[in-house]
């Protein structure tokens, strides 16, 4: 009493035209969990700030989250089955995808690495990470991938090393000579010219 059921039912033809009928039923508070559970995930996956994409094995797009869609200009109306995950990449990448980055992780089940998107005329640098999904007998059927625009972090190095070149370049012109004590790891640095002077 009082319980709800879902019932689904395949209806089977067959040749000798003896059709047949095929059901499963589900209670219905566990369907409307694993459904709710289902929901979440996706919610959480569209609301990532990475590019989150799923694919098969030839690189056909299955999914796409909103980050994605958003940052390859991805519109509605585009079917993502007809868009290669491996269009989005500079050659050389794509190379390295399907010879290196496929293989290791259908091996390993994953791999990490930096490539670069390329949407028209932009470059994105990307840390992404693949994830091979096998069956229960361990044959490959897709991959996921999950890829942080490094953009910024690029770009920061950067800056870094242009800064760390000045400044190298401007304390040799003055001749001084210059020692460093990191007193964390207890290591000395001496410049040249401070070797010269001793």
């Amino acid at each position: 009493g009082g319980r709800s059921w879902y019932f689904d039912i395949l209806f089977l033809p067959d040749k000798d035209c003896s059709d047949g009928f095929i059901g499963c039923a589900r209670e219905a508070g566990t369907y409307r969990k694993i459904e709710n559970d289902l929901n979440n995930l996706t919610a959480l996956l569209e609301e990532s700030l990475d590019f989150i994409a799923v694919a098969d094995l030839t690189g056909q797009l299955l999914y796409l989250n909103k980050s994605f869609r958003d940052a390859i200009h991805f519109t509605g109306d585009v079917d993502p089955a007809t868009v290669n995950i491996f269009s989005l990449f500079e050659e050389h990448d794509v190379a390295l995808l399907r010879h290196t980055a496929l293989p290791h992780a259908a091996q390993e089940d994953s791999w990490s690495g930096e490539l670069t998107i390329v949407i028209g005329d932009q470059k994105i640098p990307v840390l992404q990470q693949i994830i091979i999904h096998k069956n229960a007998q361990g044959v490959p059927l897709f991959f996921s991938t999950v890829m942080r625009d490094i953009t910024r972090r690029r770009d920061a190095l950067e800056t870094l090393r242009t800064v760390e070149e000045r400044w190298k370049f401007a304390f040799e012109g003055t001749g001084d000579g210059v020692w460093d004590w990191d007193v964390v790891t207890d290591e000395l640095f001496f410049s040249p010219r401070w070797k010269e002077m001793l």
